[in-house]
């Protein structure tokens, strides 16, 4: 992950052709186990939120054309405008499958915790996107996916020793740190301690960042 950096340079996102206007999703993502759960249901709870969990779908045809090339992340740059229409296209007939959406009055939330790393590529299609950046303490992350029951995948099998979560938490970490300095991502961090420790003051700033009114129910 960290060889990533090397392509993410200040000229990495000079002459991007903006794609075409539409609607933006909030993107969910953070570490495993930091509370994106949680922060679904919660936020689900809102009339004007629809939520999709761990849909790999969304997205995948744009990762397949980018990750496909030797230059991945530097990829992400040379999408065509075909290839952007078309992984938007997608992205919306298979939320549409998913759930009933009303796009003039709901956001759609993307809950896809690791899309973290793929921020760049989420910018690319998706330049006004509202992000909700899930923290918690890394001792208690760690742990927690360390103890976790994932089905393993590519992602999940370094969660099977301590060692290898440490390594991939602060690799994501450094990365996310790498996108943040470089691309103009809005992003609101939602602290795992807070949501637990004050469920109403954390929900109102994430209704407020998004855009949509607070809602009491979210708190059942």
């Amino acid at each position: 992950l960290l060889s990533w950096t090397d392509s993410i340079t200040p000229e990495y996102v000079t002459g991007w052709e903006q794609p075409p206007a539409g609607p933006q999703p909030v993107f969910v993502v953070g570490f495993p186990r930091s509370g994106t759960t949680l922060l679904g249901h919660v936020l689900d709870c809102n009339s004007h939120l629809v939520t999709i969990d761990e849909e790999n779908r969304l997205l995948k045809p744009a990762k397949d054309i980018c990750l496909q090339a030797p230059d991945f992340p530097g990829s992400i740059a040379t999408l065509s405008a075909t290839e952007i229409t078309n992984c938007l296209q997608n992205y919306w007939d298979v939320a549409q499958n998913r759930v009933t959406i009303d796009l003039e009055q709901q956001y759609l939330l993307d809950k896809y915790p690791l899309n973290i790393i793929f921020l760049p590529l989420i910018y690319r299609l998706f330049p006004s996107a509202k992000i909700l950046l899930a923290l918690r303490d890394p001792r208690d992350a760690c742990l927690s996916a360390f103890m976790q029951d994932f089905a393993i995948n590519s992602a999940m099998a370094n969660f099977l020793s301590m060692d290898t979560t440490v390594a991939l938490n602060r690799k994501v970490h450094t990365l996310y740190q790498r996108y943040s300095t470089l691309l103009p991502l809005q992003v609101l961090t939602v602290r795992y301690e807070d949501m637990v420790a004050d469920m109403t003051t954390t929900t109102k700033a994430i209704c407020d960042f998004i855009g949509v009114e607070w809602q009491e129910q979210m708190l059942n």
